[in-house]
């Protein structure tokens, strides 16, 4: 994918430097190429995007999302698109109708109700860069999706606080996680480490969504996930070439 990932071949599976490429992915082709352009909305409303993790336990922040949104005038007329991880590791669920603000991803929604959570689930990967891009923030667990708003350039709010007796919580997964690790040094970032700062950090990541270095957001992303992606055939096909000769 990137630099990242490059120097784990090195270091863990003990590959030769001279035996790695860097190509990025072919999963995110087309959201390089789709990023500065205009991409009609899902939704008739504006919205935030709390992406969800396998291990949700930054699901529990809803209800606190739910009252943030109805009592913040900051926040007037943004509704929440909260979007299940479809191979989530936990079968608790929320209903729609227990929140004013709050709505199941349209796509994630009739596996989530039925607690399918296969991994044979596999959504069209065409359907993020709207979701992303449209959305005016990104609220987000420990999860590649991360990646794929920093492709973007979206202010995001990355979910890192503390679970008493609970070892896979946010703070310890960005914390443990090798390919987790300085995901979180980006300028368009924002740490939730507390609760009961969860408020104040979401106006914080409302207020910077306008105000991100796009060159910078860049420069970070390319080490975890190389801007190579957007010519990823090509240049594919002139390694193999090179290889071959």
């Amino acid at each position: 994918w990137g630099e990242q990932t490059a120097n784990h071949a090195r270091k863990i599976q003990n590959i030769p430097k001279e035996k790695i490429q860097i190509l990025g992915t072919p999963r995110f082709e087309s959201y390089f190429k789709l990023r500065n352009l205009k991409i009609n909305s899902f939704f008739k409303f504006k919205y935030i995007l709390f992406l969800e993790s396998t291990l949700p336990s930054e699901s529990k922040i809803l209800p606190i999302l739910d009252k943030i949104i109805s009592n913040n005038v900051k926040f007037k007329g943004l509704k929440i698109i909260y979007r299940p991880h479809p191979w989530r590791k936990s079968l608790k669920i929320y209903k729609e109708k227990d929140f004013k603000n709050i709505i199941i991803d349209p796509q994630a929604k009739k596996n989530y109700l039925k607690k399918n959570f296969s991994s044979l689930v596999q959504p069209p990967l065409n359907y993020y860069p709207s979701l992303i891009k449209n959305a005016e923030f990104i609220i987000s667990g420990p999860t590649s999706m991360i990646v794929e708003s920093l492709i973007f350039r979206k202010s995001i709010l990355l979910l890192n606080f503390k679970l008493k007796n609970f070892l896979l919580s946010p703070y310890n997964i960005l914390k443990n996680f090798e390919h987790f690790k300085g995901i979180d040094k980006s300028s368009g970032i924002i740490k939730n480490r507390d609760l009961s700062n969860l408020e104040a950090d979401l106006l914080k990541c409302f207020q910077n969504r306008k105000k991100i270095s796009y060159k910078k957001v860049d420069l970070h992303r390319d080490y975890f996930l190389t801007e190579k992606c957007k010519n990823y055939k090509n240049n594919l096909n002139i390694l193999i070439n090179k290889i071959l000769k």
